[in-house]
């Protein structure tokens, strides 16, 4: 994380439940990382093992829960994430609630259980910053569109993750990670913009190169980059194509 943003401009997306493999992403430079639970196979017991491996360069992790559910949240902030990606928030009221699993008593319902993070930071406390996790909601839905400044208004939202893919497909179109002229592109672009006028962070997921350049000038400040599988799969391809082409 860099200039006092909540998070840095560019993520990785973690897929594969393997500590080998979050620590060669960290390495290579990203700023951030995001463990996927939601679509991808981790499972908690591969959460301190992942969390371990990024420590090693000091990478942000963000957990992407499978849904606003406590325990899992719980369970990815007491093993050391820097914050949780909530998906499929499409009111205020689900934003409440999903920031007061964060939070612990009197500003939310979280447990007292910090076994890691007392090793993390010795002097971890209820005021301490580290006990203020990102809570990063996803917006996914013409319905998170049609209340998007009810949910920029709950305070202690830093963060708005767009998934591009799930709007589209919500609005009448295939999935698509880069803006679908019309009712999707003017979509992504107004919640851009309402981000920035409200002081919340705009990130979204994009993919590729192309897709961040043209988010990026519609006033999008983070984004998932790619993801690890996508990653392996280039390369392997490549290798094979250019050994096909020797032989």
């Amino acid at each position: 994380m860099s200039g006092g943003s909540p998070v840095g401009p560019l993520g990785v997306w973690c897929s594969v439940p393997n500590a080998y493999v979050v620590e060669i992403l960290c390495r290579a430079g990203f700023d951030w990382l995001c463990v996927d639970m939601q679509h991808g196979f981790a499972v908690t017991s591969d959460l301190l093992p992942m969390m371990q491996a990024a420590a090693i360069t000091a990478t942000p992790v963000l957990v992407r829960v499978p849904d606003s559910v406590g325990p899992t949240i719980s369970r990815a902030l007491d093993a050391g994430a820097r914050g949780v990606i909530v998906p499929n928030v499409d009111t205020a009221d689900h934003a409440r609630r999903a920031l007061s699993t964060c939070r612990y008593p009197p500003h939310g319902r979280r447990s007292w259980g910090p076994a890691r993070l007392n090793m993390i930071a010795p002097t971890y406390a209820l005021e301490a910053p580290e006990a203020q996790p990102l809570c990063v909601v996803m917006i996914e839905s013409e319905e998170a569109v049609g209340n998007l400044d009810e949910i920029l208004a709950v305070s202690g939202i830093d963060v708005i993750l767009v998934g591009p893919s799930d709007l589209a497909i919500d609005l009448g179109f295939a999935p698509s990670p880069i803006p679908i002229p019309g009712p999707h592109e003017d979509a992504l672009a107004g919640i851009a913009s309402h981000c920035l006028d409200l002081g919340v962070m705009p990130a979204i997921y994009a993919g590729t190169r192309e897709a961040v350049i043209a988010y990026r000038a519609m006033g999008y400040q983070a984004f998932g980059v790619t993801n690890d599988a996508a990653l392996l799969g280039a390369a392997a391809k490549s290798a094979i194509a250019d050994l096909r082409d020797q032989a």
